[in-house]
């Protein structure tokens, strides 16, 4: 009977901390989805910047820099900004950009830039349906699309750049001194 006020004070402060645990437990403050999250890119993020190949098919070449041309491999790399591509006779390509898409036909020779495409020689299917803005530069012309929009564009052999619209609606902006600006409509 000696140790029965401290056996009970044993108990009773037992039965009290896993009470309060439980209570605490369920009163857990959860993370509050509503906050606002950093706008410093991860570094997952980050590595999805650029053009990511979607689609390959028949003889593709690239060429960083001053490098040796390289035929491009069926994995997800991104291509180095400034690279020059080559797609040979009955060959498609298909880049990522975000959430852009560009299909490349045959015979096309390009320069992925950071936020557009120098277009060389041939054509290609932007679809920029998801919004926001792109730039495509031919040897003297130098745009700016922006708007949801399905776009065919084709070098011209004088340097120039040909436009149509498929779908959407589109602005362009020349990015020359006179900046005017044209809406596009199918």
């Amino acid at each position: 009977m000696k140790n029965s006020p401290r056996l009970f004070r044993t108990y009773s402060l037992l039965i009290v901390f896993v009470c309060l645990t439980s209570i605490g437990f369920c009163f857990a403050v959860k993370p509050n989805s509503n906050v606002r999250k950093p706008r410093i890119a991860t570094k997952e993020k980050k590595e999805l910047l650029g053009f990511h190949l979607h689609l390959l098919e028949g003889k593709v070449f690239v060429r960083d820099g001053n490098s040796t041309l390289v035929q491009v491999q069926s994995n997800p790399t991104p291509f180095a900004s400034n690279a020059s591509v080559f797609c040979r006779g009955g060959s498609k390509l298909i880049l990522g950009n975000g959430k852009a898409r560009f299909r490349f036909f045959d015979r096309v020779t390009f320069s992925c830039r950071d936020q557009g495409i120098f277009l060389q020689a041939g054509s290609l299917l932007a679809d920029l349906r998801a919004g926001g803005y792109w730039f495509v530069e031919g040897f003297d012309a130098k745009l700016q699309v922006s708007g949801k929009v399905v776009i065919l564009v084709e070098s011209t052999t004088n340097g120039g750049l040909k436009l149509i619209c498929l779908g959407g609606k589109g602005v362009i902006s020349g990015q020359g001194s006179d900046g005017g600006k044209v809406e596009l409509c199918p």
